[in-house]
């Protein structure tokens, strides 16, 4: 997912069906601004701030990428630099 400023993010949260009861939902993947360096299954970059922890400020001509924080195949010609998955 690509983050285009001005933005203040403050919460980012991914929802999955239960295996077992798809009517019951499941957080897969989440981050919160007020604990920024802790995500769950959530990998950001931006060529801004490339070592930098997010924390949840784009700026008017930024871009931040949210991602997958596990490589995964996504299909014939998909790439992986080991931190943006593209398909």
């Amino acid at each position: 997912m690509t983050l285009r400023g001005l933005m203040l993010v403050k919460q980012l949260a991914v929802y999955h069906p239960q295996s077992n009861d798809a009517a019951q939902w499941e957080l897969v993947s989440g981050w919160d601004s007020q604990q920024a360096a802790l995500t769950k299954g959530i990998a950001f970059d931006s060529k801004a701030t490339p070592t930098d922890t997010f924390a949840g400020a784009i700026g008017s001509e930024c871009i931040v990428e949210a991602s997958s924080a596990s490589p995964f195949a996504y299909g014939a010609g998909s790439v992986t630099d080991g931190k943006i998955h593209r398909g």
